[in-house]
């Protein structure tokens, strides 16, 4: 049995422990304090509010409140996102300088992670390099360590990677041997056969600019593939809701994947098909047994083992995975 399989064998907790979550997510919480004021909401002069991302719609309704935070929906496309949500420069610094982002560097190189992240990359890859006829040139943008463009190299790709954080860029040379470029205009290379995102575009401010900037670089017959976490169809995240470690104030927006479909078209993009990944059924039965879903005191089913097999076979054969692999091509 794999590192991954044995630690979700035991449990959600056990994944949370082995891989740092918890010791992360008590950071999170010292680091997101710091954007409160003494009424536990957001601080006016750190915040902004905002259209909707997918269809820059103007009309959303209230979800809940989580963190400080406002989520809300959007009443065109679906989309929930945060609003307000923290400015540029404050977001940006988070990214940039805060221990958190660095301490998520230290989760990517567990073991369990490492095989959970490298098996996805793998099944994308087999899915584009059947569709090509083989490798090509790859950009991967917010490359973090770069575990995907190492895999990627040694499958015969021709790789380059763009990466803001300076401490993720030098991980990824001293770990991976892989020299990051800080931003998108330092790249030498301006056509490529596959671009990626893995869990980039849902945490950044404008997602129809950054789009629109790797449309300028895929070749005209090129593949854009996008992990999108924090799928707002998600099964799990429609039960749990706040509760959902999904919901992140540095995670801004939540899309479906018809309403990330319809970012794609603000940016000339195409979707050209998507697959759920991770039922998420473990945290999901926690939830409902009225326990912490990562953090689980009792054990009691709350249904069938035939019924949890076919509910998840019905999650990943449909639009409600905990996350979604978007696959998009120029228009």
């Amino acid at each position: 049995m794999s590192a991954y399989e044995d630690l979700r064998g035991q449990g959600v907790a056990a994944f949370v422990r082995e891989t740092g979550r918890a010791t992360y997510w008590s950071a999170l919480a010292e680091q997101r304090a710091k954007y409160l004021g003494p009424d536990g909401r957001a601080r006016p002069e750190l915040v902004e509010a905002v259209a909707c991302a997918a269809c820059d719609g103007r009309d959303a309704r209230f979800v809940f409140e989580k963190d400080g935070f406002t989520y809300v929906r959007c009443t065109e496309c679906g989309t929930v996102y945060i609003s307000p949500q923290l400015r540029a420069r404050p977001l940006d610094e988070y990214w940039a300088e805060s221990n958190v982002a660095a301490r998520w560097l230290d989760i990517l190189l567990t073991p369990a992670q490492l095989e959970f992240d490298r098996r996805k990359y793998a099944e994308v890859l087999d899915r584009v390099e059947r569709e090509r006829g083989g490798p090509g040139r790859v950009l991967d943008i917010g490359s973090s360590l770069g575990v995907f463009l190492e895999l990627a190299r040694r499958r015969g790709w021709e790789v380059a990677g763009v990466e803001p954080g300076a401490r993720a860029r030098e991980r990824a040379q001293s770990q991976f041997g892989l020299a990051l470029h800080a931003s998108l205009e330092e790249l030498e290379t301006s056509v490529f056969d596959l671009v990626t995102f893995w869990e980039v575009v849902e945490h950044t401010k404008s997602p129809p600019e950054l789009l629109t900037a790797a449309r300028g670089l895929l070749a005209p017959d090129g593949t854009l593939v996008t992990l999108v976490g924090g799928n707002v169809h998600a099964l799990a995240n429609r039960v749990m809701r706040a509760a959902s470690a999904a919901f992140d104030f540095s995670r801004l927006w939540y899309f479906s994947p018809s309403s990330y479909a319809r970012l794609l078209e603000r940016s000339s993009l195409e979707q050209a098909g998507y697959t759920s990944i991770l039922a998420e059924l473990d945290t999901t039965m926690n939830y409902l047994r009225y326990d912490d879903p990562y953090d689980a005191s009792f054990a009691e089913p709350v249904l069938p083992a035939d019924v949890l097999a076919q509910l998840e076979t019905a999650i990943l054969g449909s639009d409600l995975g905990y996350k979604f692999v978007s696959f998009a091509r120029p228009r």
